[in-house]
């Protein structure tokens, strides 16, 4: 009986370990959506240029991505966002004992205006 209730507690603090890792999980994807939403919002040309910033924090270090933003944007504010999340981020990495492959992505050689939206471009293809 005493082992029975040990393996059913122990089912129990598992499923309860998951879900919490899965509700951490959302909420990083909620917030990186919510980043590049931002980032997106705004439109370059004129006086407005573009610009990149590294999002996400990879378990071995530096981002996952390069995202561009066209600085009509309160930069201040997607950078305050960006750090938060990358902090968020890595909280998760070390609380859940997540890897990765260790590749480092590298940034884009230039970003540019097309058509009112800021592109990167690595190696001369563009991406996003």
């Amino acid at each position: 009986m005493k082992k029975a209730l040990l393996i059913i507690l122990g089912s129990v603090t598992l499923l309860a370990c998951e879900d919490s890792r899965e509700s951490d999980k959302a909420a990083l994807d909620l917030e990186r959506r919510q980043i590049i939403a931002f980032a997106r919002s705004g439109q370059c040309g004129g006086m407005a240029g573009c610009g990149f910033i590294g999002l996400g924090s990879k378990p071995c270090g530096g981002p996952w991505e390069y995202l561009t933003y066209a600085t009509s944007i309160d930069t201040t504010q997607l950078f305050e966002m960006v750090l938060n999340y990358n902090i968020n981020e890595y909280t998760y990495n070390r609380k859940w004992n997540i890897g990765s492959d260790c590749s480092a992505p590298q940034p884009p050689d230039s970003v540019v205006c097309v058509n009112g939206a800021c592109t990167g471009y690595w190696n001369g293809v563009p991406g996003d």
